[in-house]
């Protein structure tokens, strides 16, 4: 093997899937939540769904920003139409 400590034939377990918008958005609506932070922004329709939909969350957006204009733009559009409860922060996410 490559490594010493690795086994040959390591158990294998599929992957669970991402939550979908329409459960995202059932999560945030709960009273107690403030705030939704998500790591990979790219066009930004996550945090659409969730501002749109709820009164009071704030969304924190992390993206490095390297897939496309539409990212930013994305990302200034909705801090234009939401401008106390949502920040986009542009970097690695390991490091911002």
């Amino acid at each position: 093997p490559p490594f010493p400590h690795t086994p040959h034939h390591a158990p294998t377990h599929p992957a669970p899937s991402p939550p979908s918008p329409a459960q995202l958005v059932a999560a945030v609506r709960y009273p107690a939540v403030r705030t939704y932070c998500e790591v990979g922004f790219n066009g930004g329709h996550t945090a659409a769904a969730v501002l749109a939909s709820t009164d009071g969350v704030r969304v924190i957006s992390f993206d490095s920003a390297a897939y496309g204009d539409h990212t930013v733009r994305n990302a200034n559009w909705l801090a234009e139409v939401h401008p106390n409860r949502f920040r986009f922060v542009v970097g690695e996410s390991t490091a911002t």
